[in-house]
């Protein structure tokens, strides 16, 4: 029954994001196990409790992004056909390789912008260097591309622009502001994990770390909007490969 369609594309994006939290858990350990034993609590259990709320979180969220984008032309129109056995919409595989590429296009600004700016100027921070092996990196991709897009574009974004249309329409200046909004929260979400790495974060670190999120949040956003969650994540995924897999960051 179409009242359902909903709940059974929730449950997919939370079985998706569950994949995705488990196979980043290798990520998470190398880069923040050190800091999280200091908490005296097991390693296992704080990852096992974090990948639980984890899922439950993306469930509920995902439910209520599904739930207005429907108002606002906003959706995961591929898996929706999948869960509701529909004639999936023809996407050419040129859709995917576009998204492809905006994904290594958001990529490029921020290795220019890394190493071109935050990195001179971080040049006398005493920062702790941190190696991923390239496995680990690669396997990240699911949970920032999956957890992440449902978290900040499916339920933030779509939450934005169904409040701003209520007041303005379904003007483009409204999608803009929802989608450059999740993308600077996006930024936000990120420093405690960077504090929680580093130990302390100057002002041009906590810079860094929201305008470099930022702007790859934007690109995805964009992406959410003109062609569905799944190109999102697609792009996300791919500049994580690039970032946390093939650079080791």
């Amino acid at each position: 029954m179409k009242k359902w369609i909903d709940l059974k594309l929730a449950g997919l994006l939370a079985l998706l994001t569950l994949f995705g939290l488990i196979t980043g858990l290798p990520y998470v350990k190398a880069t923040l196990g050190d800091k999280l034993v200091q908490l005296d609590v097991p390693l296992s259990l704080i990852l096992t409790l974090q990948t639980v709320q984890g899922t439950i979180v993306a469930f509920v969220l995902a439910l209520v992004g599904l739930k207005t984008g429907k108002y606002i032309g906003l959706d995961s129109p591929i898996l929706r056909a999948f869960v509701s056995r529909t004639a999936i919409p023809k996407i050419s595989m040129n859709s995917f390789l576009k998204s492809i590429g905006w994904g290594l296009a958001a990529t490029a600004i921020v290795l220019v912008l890394e190493l071109g700016i935050f990195k001179p100027l971080l040049s006398n921070e005493n920062l702790p260097s941190i190696k991923v092996k390239w496995w680990e990196g690669m396997l990240t991709a699911f949970q920032g591309g999956i957890f992440e897009e449902v978290l900040l574009r499916l339920f933030l974004a779509t939450l934005i622009i169904w409040v701003l249309s209520k007041w303005f329409g379904r003007r483009a200046v409204v999608y803009w502001i929802g989608i450059i909004a999740a993308a600077l929260l996006f930024g936000v979400g990120h420093l405690p994990a960077a504090k929680l790495m580093f130990g302390s974060l100057t002002d041009i670190m906590i810079i860094r770390v929201i305008v470099l999120n930022s702007i790859a949040g934007i690109i995805y956003g964009w992406l959410y909007w003109k062609k569905g969650l799944e190109h999102a994540i697609v792009a996300h995924m791919v500049g994580d490969i690039v970032l946390h897999g093939i650079m080791g960051s």
